[in-house]
Order: structure tokens, then C-alpha cells, then sequence
């Protein structure tokens, strides 16, 4: 039983450090979403910027336009940077769906963990509960032990005193037998004594004087 105890506190230990494990991920997953979410904010200002660009751009193909002969070469500058508003547009809503995926994973995650360390938690109670049930049984054994003993040394005094209480009756019968053999010799003594009276009178009686 000590065995088994020992062997559920050491699981309780181990487990208790998987709980801080798990725990200490679930801390790491958590910071890392609180970073996602600030590349998240990043990706909307570049979002908001590459609008704006590209809001400017058009205006500039507009005014290039409007210029003729002498803005064309404003012109294609103005569409090299309406392109690369595009483009950045195009990379910003890749990276914000990135994310979006990653923070769906990282949440998962973080749910999933922590139904781990409640289970865990709970497997721990449970430990704890039947570490205390054993201890109980322990100390109700020791107890049931100790008066196994009691009754076990009351049986031996009373094992002791009926041993004395046969000893002292075999000297009482001693005793009685002496008495009766004691008295079976008074009465042969008192028969002799009778028997003697009656025949000192009858030789008294012989000799009594006629008159």
C-alpha cells in the first residue's frame, strides 16, 4: 500500500509538470496571437496606403492625360506606382488571410490545450482523492492493528488468569481431600473411642458390688 502511494505522488509530481508544460505553450500561443494580431494592424496600414497610392496614381494618370504630349512620361510613372499599389494590395490581403488562418490554428490550439490541462487537473483530483482514501485506510488499519493487539493481550490475561483460577482449584480439591481423609480419621478415632467406653463399662459392670 506505502508502494502504491509513493508510486501516485510521483505520477501527481510528473503530472503537475505536464500541467506547467501545457501551460507555459498556452502562455508561448498566446503572446504569439497578441504578435499576429499587431502584423494583422501592420497589414491594414499598408492595406489603407496602397489605397491611397493607388487613389493618387489614378489621379496622376488623370492629370497626366489632361497633359498630353508633355506628361507621358509622368504617366508611365504613374502607372509603374498604381501597379505596385496593386500588387501590395494583392500581398496585404495574402498575408492578412495568412494570418487569419494562423489565428483560426493558434485558437484551436489554445482551446484544445486547455481542455488538456482541465483534464488533467481533474486526473490529478482524482489521484489526490484516492491518495487521501488510501491514507484513510492506512490509518484505519493501523488503528484495527492496534486493537487487534489490545484484544490479543486481554486474551493472554485472561488466558493467565484462568490458568491461576484452575491452579488455585486444584489446590482447593487438594485441600478438600486432605479434610475428608482428615475427617474419616476422626470418625474411625471416634468409633474406637465408643467401641472402648462400651468395654471399659461392661468390665466396670463386672465388678459392681452386690448389696
Amino acid at each position: 500500500m506505502q508502494l502504491a502511494q509513493v508510486s501516485m505522488e510521483q505520477s501527481t509530481a510528473a503530472t503537475g509538470r505536464v500541467v506547467d508544460a501545457v501551460q507555459s505553450s498556452s502562455d508561448t500561443i498566446a503572446d504569439l496571437d497578441q504578435a499576429i494580431a499587431k502584423i494583422g494592424g501592420i497589414t491594414q496600414v499598408i492595406q489603407e496606403i496602397a489605397d491611397q497610392t493607388n487613389l493618387l496614381a489614378l489621379n496622376a494618370a488623370i492629370e497626366a492625360a489632361r497633359a498630353g504630349e508633355m506628361g507621358r512620361g509622368f504617366a508611365v510613372v504613374a502607372d509603374e506606382v498604381r501597379k505596385l499599389a496593386e500588387r501590395t494590395t494583392t500581398s496585404t490581403t495574402d498575408i492578412t488571410a495568412t494570418v487569419a488562418e494562423i489565428r483560426k490554428v493558434t485558437d484551436a490550439t489554445v482551446i484544445s490545450m486547455n481542455h488538456a490541462v482541465t483534464e488533467v487537473e481533474q486526473g490529478i483530483g482524482m489521484v489526490r482523492a484516492s491518495m487521501a482514501g488510501l491514507d484513510r485506510i492506512t490509518s484505519t488499519s493501523a488503528e484495527v492493528t492496534g486493537m487487534a493487539r489490545h484484544i490479543a493481550d486481554a486474551a493472554n490475561e485472561q488466558t493467565a488468569a484462568a490458568e491461576l483460577v484452575a491452579s488455585n482449584m486444584e489446590q482447593i480439591a487438594t485441600l478438600i481431600d486432605d479434610n475428608l481423609a482428615a475427617v474419616q480419621g476422626a470418625k474411625q478415632a471416634a468409633d474406637t473411642l465408643k467401641e472402648t467406653a462400651h468395654e471399659l463399662r461392661r468390665v466396670v459392670g463386672q465388678f459392681k458390688v452386690i448389696g
